[in-house]
């Protein structure tokens, strides 16, 4: 009689698991089996880069064929010593069909991989030297084929570098454990000496960004712990070449000053709008007039963790299909799903203007990132995202914690989801 008494219980409690309606049970439910990565671990920031390949070889009617020169658009990542290309290319076949490919490469540069940038000419590697001290170094790509990787003078310990045009600006860092100093460099497609660049006796901190309003440049510099008076983080204005950057103090009705903002990233949503966000996820239109405030997360207990990406429909020819791309990184608090990660989507119109609010991936109306709000929530959703970039070929990709992960169709499930790549 216990005996039954016993297998009546156990039966009751797995009904109630199954039949629950608790959101997390649902999303539980809808999670995928992870894949193993193919760029496992922590990797870093994405940059992309074209250039004309003169061997590039395919397969036609099943025989290996060198075409003519032809243009290549890779997507670069790294994590740990490696160095991953995404190479996008179209070619045309025999029966005049276009084919599209995008192929994964790498290359392994001997240290662990800090930071990527790219520049008209060049693309860049800050890489950890002796005593994880950051150097740079940098690779051709203007030629037919890309050159070796070339060592640049040292400037300092670098923490992240940017470029804007034929110019990389870099973040160096210097001083102790109390008393830390970051200084900005500009370095020329055309000479091999990085300069440094002049801030008017503001002291400035790490660089979190960069980007272009017509001939101004702006550099969005990140709080840091240390700064006790926050006197150091803000958005410096600059123009090409210049070796004398100012900072935005100019007043605005809704906001004031750049001054002590803790700054998190900075973007170009058209070639002469540019928006930055700080870590609370208020955003912000940059200009040389000050900073305009545009939306926010509208919720104490989210931040971002400065990740920031422009997303568009490939399949629609719709101008107001884009969206702007958040990285989230809530505080420790109670939710009703079991997810504190992942990213936050804002509408964006033809123009870069920005429509409605922050919403969450596939509650986003009529276009979203993902085809599914419940398959985001219960894969890229838990998980922490550093860096995301669109790819040419309209694959969207995440770089996290766990390696890099891809929104796109997969086989084994017959839909769209986010998994590892």
């Amino acid at each position: 009689m216990k005996k039954l008494i016993l297998q009546l219980i156990f039966a009751s409690f797995i009904f109630t698991i199954v039949s629950c309606n608790d959101p997390i049970f649902f999303f539980v439910s809808e999670e995928e089996p992870p894949i193993k990565p193919r760029i496992e671990g922590r990797s870093t920031n994405f940059v992309e880069k074209e250039y004309i390949f003169d061997n590039l070889e395919v397969i036609m009617d099943g025989v290996p064929t060198i075409l003519p020169p032809t243009p290549v658009t890779v997507m670069f990542v790294a994590a740990g010593t490696t160095l991953h290309m995404y190479y996008n290319y179209e070619y045309i076949d025999t029966e005049s069909n276009t084919i599209k490919r995008s192929v994964w490469g790498s290359e392994g540069l001997g240290s662990r991989v800090r930071f990527l940038a790219v520049t008209n000419k060049y693309l860049y590697a800050c890489v950890e030297g002796s005593g994880s001290h950051g150097i740079l170094k940098r690779k051709d790509y203007s030629a037919a084929e890309p050159q070796e990787w070339v060592d640049i003078i040292d400037v300092g310990n670098i923490q992240r570098i940017f470029g804007v045009g034929e110019h990389l600006y870099i973040s160096t860092r210097s001083g102790s454990k109390s008393v830390i100093n970051f200084q900005v460099h500009v370095l020329s497609d055309a000479v091999d000496a990085p300069v440094p660049v002049d801030t008017g006796g503001n002291n400035v901190a790490m660089l979190c960004g960069v980007a272009a309003s017509g001939a101004d440049i702006f550099l969005c510099s990140i709080y840091d712990n240390f700064d006790k008076d926050n006197v150091k983080s803000g958005i410096f204005r600059t123009t090409a070449g210049s070796t004398t950057a100012t900072r935005i103090t100019a007043a605005s009705a809704d906001f004031g000053t750049s001054v002590g903002r803790e700054f998190a990233g900075i973007i170009n949503l058209t070639p002469t709008k540019v928006v930055a966000i700080d870590r609370d996820g208020r955003l912000y239109e940059v200009s040389t007039s000050g900073l305009k405030s545009l939306a926010s997360f509208g919720d104490s207990r989210r931040r971002t963790t400065g990740s920031l990406a422009v997303w568009e429909d490939m399949d629609t020819p719709d101008p107001n299909s884009r969206l702007l791309l958040v990285g989230r990184q809530d505080t420790a608090t109670t939710t009703t799903t079991g997810h504190t990660h992942g990213y936050l989507e804002l509408k964006l119109d033809s123009a870069g203007e920005t429509d409605g609010g922050f919403t969450e991936p596939g509650k986003t109306t009529p276009y979203s990132s993902v085809d599914s709000y419940d398959r985001y929530v219960s894969s890229l959703g838990r998980r922490g995202v550093n860096y995301m970039f669109q790819a040419k070929d309209g694959i969207l990709f995440a770089s996290t914690n766990n390696g890099v992960w891809s929104y796109k169709y997969r086989s084994s499930t017959k839909h769209n989801s986010w998994n590892a790549e």
